[in-house]
């Protein structure tokens, strides 16, 4: 594998890394016990009082993480095809077909969108459901 397709690679790890994380930390906030949180912040923690004031507005917050988690899905899906579909694609030699290139396009980006599913949004979403507190 050459440089550009480990900086391909590298630059994919990490927009699954950055859309997992951003799952996690909505659950997070969705799910945690706010009682002992407010407990924490009455005592002077100011990490407990940041959560509890980010968690008090959930529709701006939901709205935000849509956002951002539909930004780096559009970015995995743009490095996924220029990075790997383009060029086995090129090398098949049906990169000028449409139907074929359709088919081959689906192919390849069928398993990384499952992959960024599972990884990038049901696990971390389970995580942080269990994890919450």
């Amino acid at each position: 594998m050459d440089d550009s397709g480990l900086s391909s690679l590298a630059a994919l790890l990490v927009l699954l890394a950055l859309h997992a994380w951003m799952e996690f930390s909505y659950s997070v906030f969705t799910n945690f016990r706010r009682t002992p949180m407010a407990e924490r912040s009455e005592a002077g923690d100011k990490q407990a009082r940041r959560a509890l004031k980010l968690s008090e507005d959930l529709p701006r917050l939901y709205v935000t993480t849509q956002l951002m988690l539909m930004l780096t899905r559009f970015a995995i899906v743009a490095l996924v095809v220029v990075a790997i579909a383009d060029p086995v694609l090129a090398q098949q030699g049906s990169a000028g077909d449409g139907l074929g290139r359709l088919a081959l396009d689906t192919l390849i980006l069928l398993p990384f969108a499952l992959g960024t599913y599972v990884l990038g949004d049901l696990a971390p979403s389970a995580f942080g459901q269990v994890y919450a507190d």
